[in-house]
Order: C-alpha cells, then sequence, then structure tokens
C-alpha cells in the first residue's frame, strides 16, 4: 500500500465516520451542541461536515439552454452593430460568432 492509498482510505473512513453522525443526529432529537457533547465531538467540525454532506434543494448544475433560432446576415459596413437588449448595449464587430451573440443575447434576456 503507498502513502497516498494509505491516505486515501484515511479520508474515506473518517468521511464515512462523519456521515454516521451526521445521520444520527438527523434522526434524534438533540441540538447540535447536545448531539456533539454526547459524542464528544467539536461543534465546528460537525457543522462543517454537515455542509459537506448537504445536497441544496436547488442545483447549481449546469443547465442546457434551449435557444430559438436566429437568423443572420453580416452587414458589410464597418462600424460594429449594436445589439441592445434590456438594459445593456453589446457592440459586435466583424467576424463575431452568430451562436454565441444569441447564447449572449438569451443569457441578457433573462437576467
Amino acid at each position: 500500500m503507498t502513502p497516498a492509498q494509505s491516505r486515501k482510505e484515511l479520508l474515506e473512513a473518517k468521511r464515512r465516520l462523519w456521515k454516521q453522525h451526521i445521520e444520527d443526529w438527523q434522526t434524534g432529537e438533540l441540538s447540535k451542541a447536545e448531539y456533539c457533547r454526547k459524542h464528544h465531538l467539536k461543534v465546528h467540525r460537525f457543522i462543517y461536515w454537515k455542509k459537506k454532506f448537504h445536497t441544496p434543494k436547488t442545483s447549481q448544475a449546469l443547465v442546457e439552454l434551449k435557444l430559438p433560432q436566429m437568423t443572420y446576415k453580416n452587414p458589410r459596413s464597418t462600424s460594429p452593430l449594436r445589439v441592445s437588449v434590456n438594459r445593456f448595449q453589446v457592440a459586435v464587430e466583424r467576424g463575431f460568432d452568430p451562436i454565441t451573440l444569441r447564447q449572449l443575447i438569451y443569457t441578457l434576456e433573462h437576467v
């Protein structure tokens, strides 16, 4: 066993231990402080691990956006195209990526 494997196993054992403590606390009726006193745990460590195991009700995962189809005709002028979306104004230079612009407009519309 390498030191890295040993460390990884120790961390996993610690994680399992704290996960069990959090689950036991949640099924009981003690406050965090009372549970920690009873089990000789430090409250700040308990709170740290509780946060690590907490899964938020609203996930912050990436969400695929369904964008409306847009057509673009490249203007032949040298001045930038100005697009106003809500309170934002975007200057678009020649040779821009239309897909990126479409994503930007969609994002600004939903800010």
